[in-house]
């Protein structure tokens, strides 16, 4: 991600937290978006466990999602919103696309977690695409019933500013880190891996860490895909051992700090 476009979303944030509390309470001028086509699967009995989804839970949803593969799509970068969705079960990861063209996963999110909340309020596009990492579902409630919910219970609208409140300070931390090339910031991930073990251990000049590839990636804000190339790619140039599932053994730490220098 280039600096210019960094500012930009930077920026972008600033203003959409400095307008927050001012929309949240019912800024006019709210539009009623095109809706785009999903699948519809019953809704699940299971009892709502997440502060956001017991408000809601006395408000039957508008739609239900159905996302039964990894990689299926609940919205892309660009679409505008039309609901505010919540988490029933599984796994969503946000992934911004930036104009370099290297994926970076801005967000996890799982069980009753909120989805697309700050982009629904604040009328603009969403700011990256949302997409399944495990076989997931979530309730849709529409734009205009959230609305009319956040101006009539003051509990819903303090607790949802307090979530995106959260969620905001930590897009915040990964502004800079998400400007580095995704081999910088793998690098960085493993020489971070590295020296917790030899703070454990005593330094060595071959660790074996144990991190899988997905933990990895989400170390390093971009996606299982795109660590798995990187990794083959360095245990290709004889950077890395990869032969035993679960564990890397960094076989040159130098190589490694000097792509994590480069930005």
């Amino acid at each position: 991600m280039n600096k210019g476009y960094a500012g930009t979303l930077h920026s972008r944030m600033m203003q959409t937290a400095g307008h927050f509390r001012q929309t949240i309470a019912g800024i006019d001028g709210a539009k009623n978006f095109p809706e785009r086509r999903v699948s519809e699967i019953p809704p699940s009995d299971a009892p709502p466990q997440g502060p956001i989804a017991k408000i809601l839970s006395d408000m039957p949803s508008d739609i239900t999602v159905n996302l039964p593969r990894k990689g299926d799509i609940l919205y892309f970068q660009g679409d505008l919103p039309s609901h505010l969705y919540v988490i029933s079960f599984g796994t969503l990861v946000t992934i911004l696309e930036s104009p370099s063209g290297d994926p970076v996963a801005w967000e996890i999110l799982g069980p009753f977690d909120t989805v697309g909340a700050f982009a629904l309020l604040m009328g603009f596009p969403y700011p990256a695409t949302c997409r399944a990492d495990t076989p997931t579902q979530v309730r849709g409630y529409l734009r205009d019933r959230v609305w009319g919910r956040l101006e009539k219970d003051r509990t819903f609208r303090e607790t949802l500013m307090h979530e995106m409140g959260d969620r905001f300070q930590v897009f915040l931390s990964r502004l800079l880190f998400a400007q580095k090339s995704v081999e910088s910031r793998v690098s960085v991930s493993l020489l971070s891996l590295a020296l917790k073990e030899d703070s454990v251990h005593g330094q060595t000049s071959q660790p074996v860490l144990k991190v899988t590839r997905s933990i990895l990636a989400s170390l390093s804000l971009t996606t299982v895909e795109s660590a798995i190339r990187v990794t083959k790619k360095w245990e290709a140039q004889g950077l890395l051992d990869l032969r035993s599932p679960g564990w890397i053994r960094v076989l040159n730490r130098k190589a490694l700090e000097d792509i994590s220098g480069k930005g």
